[in-house]
């Protein structure tokens, strides 16, 4: 396992401020002087580093964290326009239908798990690893995958170390990527479900005692987001939204 490295802290940093100022009053530029990069760099390293610019992962959470509570709590969508902070509710709706490809009224609960949860470090080194198509099947062995935010040892030590196995990560990496490309409101939960699942057991796929170089991608290894996409329910829609 890969250490966590400066850039990696300033980006927790940076996720941690979202969460504390999600009502509105972070931007990006906070983000940035959070992270203590100049605004240009910051985007860039942030996108990379990521599945979303700075902008778009600012918006996504504000906007996740007022339907949830439209949701859960029966807020009015008045109210949780306000609550996060968007200037208006035409505004708010805007924002929604970006992100969600509807406006307020017309989404249903199952529209949260396209939504960003909150990032963090494990997610950070999840995203790496998927992209890179390197030693997945072992960053998801048990006591892998464990982030003490100490630099320390790759596999662990107890069992109050906070566990992160892979195959959790990458779920929640797969349903924000097909909210992103507009399968959110296209997708029924079922559905979503099942193509997520064939795309992790693509990922994930059995372990064959070959020996892998470190950071070399896996030679069962498929890329996540192709097997998304590719998925005959995506496919599918995907040719009657043409």
């Amino acid at each position: 396992m890969h250490p966590c490295d400066e850039t990696d802290r300033r980006l927790q940093r940076v996720f941690d401020l979202v969460e504390e100022y999600i009502s509105g009053s972070c931007t990006v530029e906070t983000m940035a002087r959070e992270a203590c990069y100049s605004l240009f760099h910051f985007i860039r390293i942030f996108t990379r580093a990521s599945l979303y610019s700075p902008y778009e992962y600012l918006i996504r959470r504000r906007v996740a964290s007022a339907m949830g509570r439209v949701f859960r709590e029966e807020m009015r969508i008045t109210d949780a326009a306000f609550e996060y902070g968007f200037d208006s509710v035409e505004g708010f709706s805007r924002a929604v239908k970006r992100c969600c490809g509807r406006s307020p009224s017309q989404l249903t609960p199952e529209i949260l798990f396209y939504l960003p949860s909150p990032w963090s470090v494990p997610r950070l080194e999840t995203y790496r690893r998927v992209c890179q198509g390197s030693e997945i099947c072992a960053w998801d062995e048990p006591g892998v995958g464990r982030w003490w935010g100490d630099g320390a040892g790759e596999k662990g030590g107890g069992e109050d170390c906070a566990p992160g196995p892979a195959s959790k990560q990458i779920r929640a990496i797969a349903f924000e990527y097909l909210g992103q490309q507009g399968f959110g409101c296209l997708l029924s939960l079922r559905e979503a479900e099942e193509v997520v699942s064939h795309a992790i057991g693509s990922i994930l796929p059995n372990r064959t005692g070959r020996a892998i170089s470190p950071g070399a991608p896996h030679p069962d290894s498929q890329n996540l987001f192709k097997v998304l996409l590719t998925h005959e329910a995506c496919a599918r829609r995907t040719e009657e939204m043409i």
